[in-house]
């Protein structure tokens, strides 16, 4: 019977989809956040003066994440269980300067697609900013310690197949009909039969962008 290793910890990773190289966090984050929106336009209806939310695109996912990078030392042992400590010999500077090229420096024009693991948990996405705060400094004014607070955006490539496999949704199931207009209100249903050239910008939007279709 094999011997499951209980020591075995797995680290975030941040994986440039094009270079293959890969971004080991040095200590996995105690939360991150996710945000879901969706873009709705107001019309009033004249009979009642009441408003209706019409439904008009989803906008990508976004996802922050805070990465903490220590120069202090306090980190700095051998271990087999931590071989990303063995980074130490960087100063923090270069490492915060590793990120960046991976995952945010534009070579040749060009935005980096991402993929950042963690045990189970994948998400394919682009770097859409992020803020370092450094803190504690030597003598040389070198800093020892930087806080990067990472937004993530989802990649539309792959976006419709996380979300299938997040809500367990059949790959063959219709999400590609979105309805012209999901109106939340509480008045009874009108007649809703087109009516010529009544095509509207925000339908036309809707297609352009990142639709996920409600049926």
């Amino acid at each position: 019977m094999a011997i499951k290793d209980y020591g075995n910890l797995f680290k975030l990773t941040i994986k440039n989809m094009v270079t293959s190289k890969e971004f080991k966090v040095m200590f996995n984050p105690e939360s991150y956040t996710e945000t879901f929106s969706n873009i709705y336009r107001t019309k009033e209806d004249v009979n009642t003066g009441m408003e209706e939310y019409v439904y008009v695109k989803t906008k990508p996912q976004d996802f922050k994440l805070k990465i903490i990078i220590d120069g202090t030392g306090v980190t700095n042992f051998n271990s087999l269980l931590f071989p990303v400590l063995k980074n130490m010999g960087k100063s923090v500077y270069d490492q915060v300067n590793e990120f960046l090229k991976l995952a945010w420096y534009p070579e040749e024009g060009q935005v980096k697609p991402l993929l950042i693991q963690w045990g189970d948990f994948s998400y394919y996405c682009f770097l859409k900013d992020v803020t370092i705060n450094y803190t504690l400094f030597d003598r040389k004014g070198h800093p020892l310690r930087a806080e990067l607070d990472g937004v993530f955006v989802s990649n539309p490539d792959q976006m419709t197949k996380q979300l299938n496999s997040r809500f367990d949704l059949k790959p063959n199931q219709d999400q590609t009909s979105p309805p012209s207009e999901l109106a939340v209100t509480s008045q009874p249903k009108k007649d809703v039969s087109p009516k010529p050239n009544s095509v509207n910008n925000e339908d036309t939007e809707a297609k352009n962008g990142i639709v996920i279709s409600v049926s």
